[in-house]
């Protein structure tokens, strides 16, 4: 059942993207959605919680490597043009 409503739910949201008339909704379908939603984020809310906690530390190196790989080639490029 939660497997159908996630996939319900990706769905519906990927489906309105590519149209050009937007998707109308029932009041009960979006009754519908915000409740499986809510009930996802009740359900996966702690374990997406602890895997941020976990990756937390890995990541925050990553983009620090990428900011100062930026930022060295912004000085090369004035150091350059000087």
């Amino acid at each position: 059942m939660m497997l159908g409503s996630l996939l319900l739910l990706l769905s519906l949201l990927s489906s309105g993207g590519c149209k050009e008339d937007p998707a109308f909704l029932l009041a009960s379908q979006r009754t519908h959605i915000d409740t499986t939603v809510a009930n996802l984020v009740t359900l996966l809310g702690p374990e997406m919680d602890s895997l941020c906690k976990m990756q937390f530390d890995s990541m925050v190196e990553v983009y620090k490597d990428s900011i100062m790989e930026i930022r060295l080639e912004e000085i090369q490029k004035i150091i350059g043009d000087e």
